[in-house]
């Protein structure tokens, strides 16, 4: 069970995170280039992608002649996958910002993705924490977010992110497979 928590935060994970950062954009250049011609230096792009940063080893086919229409495919599938990792990474950094961050909860409200701002005039460390949990302080009511949310919360969330640029992998990999003839 230790590994669970071990391989969530360990640098191979972060390095896909910024891969599932900057992979929706790129994709969509690589798609741009195979339809404008430029197949090799969409493939040679995506290659570089898979080898980098989701520390892939490289793909089965050498730099040449690749299909078109998979290196399009590898791209297209790599926007939609990369469209998804963007949706769980908001949700990643939603609730650290809410959870870590704590006290900023009471000046943030229900509004899109919980970003709309409530006016408060008393304090943040008085008052409302007696029924929360890790109550009455402050101090506990934090601890205790804080932990839950990077102990449960997060490592689920970041295997997710895993899981996702793996798939994003095994797309470009498929992609740039070899052509059956």
């Amino acid at each position: 069970m230790w590994t669970f928590w071990r391989r969530a935060y360990e640098a191979g994970t972060w390095r896909r995170i910024g891969y599932a950062i900057i992979a929706p954009p790129l994709h969509l250049i690589s798609a741009v280039q195979v339809l404008t011609g430029r197949t090799a230096a969409a493939a040679d792009r995506q290659r570089r992608l898979a080898r980098g940063l989701t520390g892939d080893p490289q793909p089965p086919n050498a730099p040449g002649e690749v299909s078109p229409m998979r290196v399009l495919a590898g791209a297209l599938g790599g926007v939609g996958t990369g469209v998804l990792g963007w949706l769980v990474l908001q949700y990643l950094a939603l609730h650290i910002v809410m959870n870590v961050g704590y006290p900023v909860r009471r000046y943030v409200g229900d509004g899109p993705w919980g970003l709309r701002l409530v006016s408060r005039t008393d304090s943040e460390w008085v008052g409302e924490y007696v029924n929360a949990w890790g109550g009455p302080t402050l101090a506990g009511v934090w601890a205790v977010h804080a932990g839950l949310v990077m102990v449960l919360t997060v490592p689920i969330l970041l295997w997710a992110m895993r899981g996702l640029t793996r798939l994003q992998g095994r797309v470009i990999h498929r992609a740039d497979a070899t052509p059956p003839r």
